[in-house]
């Protein structure tokens, strides 16, 4: 019954100053796939366009002698090599500055990542899969738009819903108070929620679903700890090398060269290491966007904490053992029974260099200073941990001592000019002290609630709330390319971008030989937005930048 925008304005009419805008999150399927194909095409366009002007430029400083003469370009010939001619004989504006046989090209995928397949003109193809996927979006997009609060949408909304309020201390209350009479409803809740912080395809999941991924995800993470050691115990072994020569089955190692020996034992080790722990982020971020966190800083929390544990057991436990047991092995071959005996003898050795390291350091300078750091050291800890104690609830909530210093609170001398119609668009008036007066709104009937509410950076007061809109057109570039950039509060800044972001302009340098003004005309007159200003590229093929891209607001939080 939450899953509306006049129902969401209503539940939250309660807290100081209301609410401003309020964005459902949709089940777009396939959509989501689309949009990234379209943009991985428009990057690698881009990309090739540029190789393209580079290919021209090498061209014409070849025939010319080092230097750059556009009024005096080599005659077009096949190419480099008649093999590498593509089956299509599609004449291009630029085949009097490149050959069809220079053209930037590459193979299409086999199984979705092997580069194995046909080989293709990258400019022709890039083209048309913008083409294709602009179409998709923009039918489905209005699809969207027709069928929005009916029953039976193809794009149905999903349990979770981002809201802006009017002041700041309404967001931080709303993300403290218990809102849903129902277990695990509305539970996950979140303030100061940026747009580029978003993981969408995490914000749909179902609460019991999120608690059971969360499990397997630290259940994953503990295996991960208890199973990596196998290979960091074996660096641990190789890094005492010289010790299995006592053993008689293991001789031989002592027969290697010094220099082979001195590599194996000295370099191979830290380096295996370094490459384990550099995969190990990587793992442990998996982890964490499996478990459903629906924020990319919650994700790098969330890898912090299991990398700190996974440090702590192989960084200091596992090596310290296996090292004790690399120098022990010869007693253990000799009399297995004294394994426990030995291990406490030998144990000690090993982990004395973890456990004194810091310490020894600040000792050598002398026993006063080394007394002075150690009481440092214990104070630091102390303060620390009061400080920690005190202030950390600061970092998650808005006192109310400091509410009226907040955004979206009238200052000295100015009234609250708060309008009370300020929720006309959902039908009635939602503001606190008349919640009642709001009139009913058509519901949808939904069997799963809510569950995720994401509070965006408050602004400043206004009297109007706002639905979500479409992307508004551009002076400069097609209809269906508005400004870009996200200021947190636009109407679409917290939709989904499959279903608003338009096509990003594919950005081509102005060069002297005036090939990419030619390219990105003829990209226009196919429907893909393409522009030359604010970059030029000059004689050596390198790209000077001279402002932001274009279609983009330099004045915007987010792009």
């Amino acid at each position: 019954m939450f899953l509306d925008e006049s129902a969401i304005a209503r539940l939250f009419a309660h807290l100081p100053g209301g609410v401003k805008k309020v964005w459902l999150n949709r089940d777009l399927k396939e959509l989501p796939d689309v949009y990234d194909r379209r943009l991985k095409a428009a990057n690698k366009l881009e990309s090739a366009e540029i190789a393209l002007l580079k290919t021209a430029l090498k061209l014409n400083k070849k025939a010319n002698k080092g230097t750059v003469a556009p009024d005096n370009h080599p005659a077009p010939t096949e190419g480099k090599k008649q093999s590498k001619m593509l089956e299509s004989a599609t004449a291009h504006p630029v085949d009097a500055y490149v050959p069809p046989g220079d053209r930037p090209t590459h193979r299409l995928p086999v199984l979705g990542f092997l580069p194995f397949g046909k080989k293709v003109d990258t400019i022709e193809w890039a083209t048309k899969e913008i083409q294709d996927t602009t179409e998709i979006l923009e039918k489905e997009r209005a699809l969207i738009a027709e069928q929005e609060g009916r029953a039976g949408e193809k794009y149905p909304p999903l349990n979770s819903v981002f809201v802006l309020f009017n002041q700041q201390i309404g967001a931080h209350l709303a993300a403290q108070s218990l809102t849903h009479n129902k277990p695990y409803r509305m539970a996950g809740k979140y303030t100061e929620v940026a747009p580029a912080d978003v993981v969408w395809e995490n914000l749909g999941m179902n609460p019991y679903e999120a608690r059971i991924r969360q499990a397997i995800s630290y259940a994953a993470t503990a295996a991960l700890i208890i199973f990596w050691a196998i290979p960091v115990a074996f660096v641990g072994i190789v890094a005492n090398v010289s010790k299995l020569c006592e053993t008689s089955w293991l001789s031989w190692v002592c027969k290697m060269p010094p220099v082979v020996l001195g590599i194996v034992q000295g370099i191979l080790p830290p380096v295996a290491l370094a490459i384990l722990m550099m995969l190990l982020p990587i793992v442990l971020r998996l982890f964490g966007h499996f478990e459903g966190i629906p924020r990319k800083t919650g994700i790098e929390l969330s890898l912090m904490t299991r990398f700190f544990i996974f440090q702590v057991v192989h960084g200091f436990l596992v090596t310290t053992i296996s090292g004790s047991i690399t120098s022990a092995i010869e007693g253990f071959s000799k009399n297995p029974t004294q394994i426990p005996m030995v291990l406490a003898q030998r144990l000690p050795t090993a982990s004395t260099f973890f456990l004194t390291y810091a310490i020894l350091q600040a000792l050598s300078g002398g026993k006063a200073m080394g007394g002075v750091t150690v009481a440092l050291i214990i104070v630091t800890a102390f303060f620390h941990m009061v400080l920690n104690n005190s202030y950390k609830p600061l970092l998650y909530s808005l006192p109310l001592t400091l509410a009226h210093k907040s955004y979206g609170m009238p200052q000295t001398g100015e009234g609250d000019d708060t309008n009370e119609d300020e929720s006309a668009d959902f039908g009635g008036d939602a503001s606190p002290t008349s919640p009642s007066g709001v009139k009913a709104s058509k519901k949808r009937e939904e069997s799963v609630q809510e569950e995720k509410i994401l509070v965006p950076s408050p602004v400043p007061n206004t009297s109007h709330v706002q639905h979500n809109q479409g992307p508004g057109p551009s002076r400069d570039y097609g209809a269906s390319v508005p400004v870009e950039g996200k200021r947190n509060e636009g109407p679409t800044d917290f939709n989904h971008p499959a279903s608003v972001e338009p096509q990003r302009v594919i950005w081509i340098p102005e060069d002297p030989l005036g090939i990419g003004k030619i390219e990105a005309d003829h990209l226009n007159s196919q429907g893909v937005e393409a522009s030359t200003e604010n970059a030029t590229m000059g004689d050596n093929g390198k790209v000077d930048v001279q402002s932001h891209p274009p279609g983009s607001d330099p004045n915007t939080m987010f792009g």
